[in-house]
C-alpha cells in the first residue's frame, strides 16, 4: 500500500507540447496492464480533445464516461465529427452511467483514465475513488481538482497530444481477448435510453392512466430535459453545425444550451443519453447569476441562439436579469422549471429531517407570469408535456427571446427519480448479467 512505501501519493509531469517517452512510458504500461478500465470524459472545450479521448477508448477497448458538459454526448461526436478516424462503431459510450454504475452489477474499475475538467455526477466521481490501482488525470492547467484524492498520476498538458500519444504506443486490443468487463455498460446504457422513453411516455398523454413503475407527473422534470436535448440535437444534426477544432465556442450558428446548476444539470447529466453543446457554471456550483450568464451566451450565438434550462429559485435569485433580457432582445429562450422551491434538497439526508420545510426546500407559491410582462417579456406557461412541446416548438421557430414557465412539483420529481432509478437497475441485472455470462462463455473458448 501506499502508507508502507516511499512514493508519491500522486506522481505529477508537465507535457508542454507532444509528451516525451518519460512521460508516455510509464502510462501506458499502466493502461496496457488493466483488466478493468474505463476512460471518463470530463468537461473540454475542443474537438481535438474529444477525438483523442474516442480514439484511446477505441484503442483500448474501454467504455467511454462522458459528463454531460464533455461535448461528446452531441451527435456524432464519438467518431464521427470532422477529422475523426476512430469508426463510431468502434467507440463504447455510456452516456447514461449515473443511473448503472450504483448497480451491484458493476465491478469498481482498477485503472481509470480521466481527461478534461470537473464532474458533474457524484456517482461517477465515487465510480472513480473506487480504483483498486490507478487513476491518471489529463488536464491542460495546474489547478488541483481531485476531491476524492483518488488521482495517483496528473499530466497537465494538451489532452489531444498527450492522449493520442498514449493511443500511438498501445497495442490494439486483440480479437480474441477476454472483452474488458465494463464494455457491458455501453449496451446497458442504450437499453435505459430506451426504457426510459418508455417509462417517461405518460408524461406526454396527459389524462393517460400510467402503467405499473412509470411516471406519473403530466410534465415530468426529467422528460422536459430530455425532450430540450432530443430537440436540439436533431437540430444541430440536421445543419451540420458543430465546435470548430481550436475551441471557440462563440459565434457560429450553434445553438447553445445553458444549463443552470443543481438540478438542471443533473437531469441531463443523468437522463440525456444526447444532447446539443452545453455550457455551465460549475466551480462552486451556485446558483446566481445564471440568466445573466445565459444572455451572454445568447448574444455571443447571434444566428443560432441559446435555450436557458433553469430552476425556479435560480431564476428567483437573478431578477435583476429581467430588464437586461428586454433591453438587448436576444436569440434566447428561457425553460424554467417551477417546482415550488429547492427540489435538489429531497435527494440529501437533511430531506428525513423536521427542519427541512421550510429551511431547506424553501417553498413558494410565486410565478414568473406578471414579472415577465411587467418588463415586456414574451411568457408563456405550461403544466403538461403536450403544452411543452408546443411552446418550445414555437420558441424555437420564432428565433427571438421567450421564456417558458413550465410547472412540476418537486416532490413527483423525486419520486419520479426513484422510479427511473429502479428502471436502470432492472436494466442492469438483464443486460449487465447476460453480458458476463457471454464474457465467461468467451473466456472458456479461448
Amino acid at each position: 500500500s501506499w502508507l508502507a512505501s516511499s512514493s508519491p501519493f500522486t506522481v505529477y509531469s508537465t507535457a508542454e507540447g507532444p509528451p516525451g517517452e518519460e512521460v508516455v512510458a510509464p502510462l501506458a504500461a499502466l493502461l496496457a496492464g488493466a483488466r478493468c478500465g474505463v476512460v471518463v470524459a470530463g468537461a473540454m472545450r475542443s474537438d481535438a480533445g474529444r477525438r483523442a479521448a474516442t480514439a484511446l477508448a477505441a484503442r483500448l477497448g474501454w467504455p467511454l464516461l462522458a459528463d454531460i458538459n464533455s461535448g461528446l454526448r452531441k451527435p456524432g461526436a464519438a467518431g464521427e465529427s470532422e477529422g475523426a478516424t476512430t469508426p463510431a462503431a468502434a467507440v463504447r459510450s455510456v452516456p447514461l452511467y449515473d443511473l448503472l454504475i450504483g448497480a451491484e452489477e458493476v465491478a469498481p474499475p482498477d485503472v481509470v483514465l480521466m481527461a478534461g475538467g470537473r464532474l458533474v455526477s457524484k456517482r461517477l466521481q465515487a465510480f472513480v475513488a473506487s480504483r483498486s490501482r490507478a487513476c491518471i488525470l489529463v488536464e491542460p492547467h495546474g489547478q488541483r481538482h481531485d476531491p476524492s484524492h483518488s488521482v495517483s498520476h496528473r499530466v497537465e498538458g494538451s489532452i489531444d497530444a498527450v492522449l493520442m500519444a498514449l493511443a500511438a504506443v498501445l497495442p490494439p486490443r486483440a480479437p480474441e481477448a477476454t472483452p474488458q468487463p465494463l464494455l457491458a455498460l455501453a449496451s446497458a446504457s442504450a437499453a435505459l435510453d430506451a426504457a426510459l422513453d418508455e417509462a417517461l411516455a405518460p408524461a406526454v398523454r396527459e389524462g393517460a392512466e400510467p402503467p405499473p413503475g412509470t411516471c406519473t407527473s403530466t410534465c415530468a422534470e426529467a422528460w422536459v430535459a430530455r425532450h430540450v436535448c432530443a430537440v436540439l440535437a436533431r437540430r444541430e444534426a440536421a445543419t451540420g453545425t458543430r465546435a470548430d477544432p481550436a475551441g471557440s465556442r462563440g459565434g457560429g450558428a450553434r445553438h447553445f444550451l445553458f444549463c443552470s446548476s443543481s438540478l438542471p444539470i443533473r437531469h441531463l447529466d443523468m437522463y440525456c443519453a444526447v444532447a446539443p453543446e452545453v455550457l455551465s457554471n460549475r466551480g462552486a456550483s451556485g446558483i446566481d447569476g445564471i440568466l445573466h450568464a445565459a444572455l451572454g451566451a445568447a448574444l455571443a450565438s447571434p444566428q443560432g441562439g441559446c435555450t436557458c434550462l433553469v430552476g425556479d429559485v435560480a431564476a428567483l435569485h437573478d431578477l435583476s436579469a429581467l430588464p437586461a433580457l428586454a433591453a438587448a432582445a436576444p436569440p434566447l429562450t428561457v425553460v424554467i422549471l417551477n417546482n415550488g422551491g429547492g427540489g435538489i434538497f429531497h435527494y440529501l439526508p437533511i430531506a428525513s429531517h423536521q427542519v427541512f420545510t421550510p429551511y431547506f426546500d424553501t417553498p413558494h407559491t410565486h410565478s414568473f407570469d406578471s414579472v415577465c410582462r411587467g418588463f415586456g417579456l414574451p411568457y408563456a406557461a405550461a403544466s403538461t408535456a403536450e403544452a411543452f412541446e408546443a411552446a418550445y416548438g414555437a420558441a424555437l421557430a420564432g428565433g427571438s427571446l421567450s421564456l417558458i414557465e413550465v410547472f412540476c412539483h418537486k416532490e413527483e420529481t423525486h419520486r419520479t427519480h426513484q422510479q427511473l432509478l429502479g428502471v436502470a437497475r432492472a436494466v442492469a441485472r438483464r443486460v449487465l448479467a447476460s453480458g458476463a455470462r457471454d464474457s465467461a462463455l468467451r473466456g472458456g473458448a479461448v
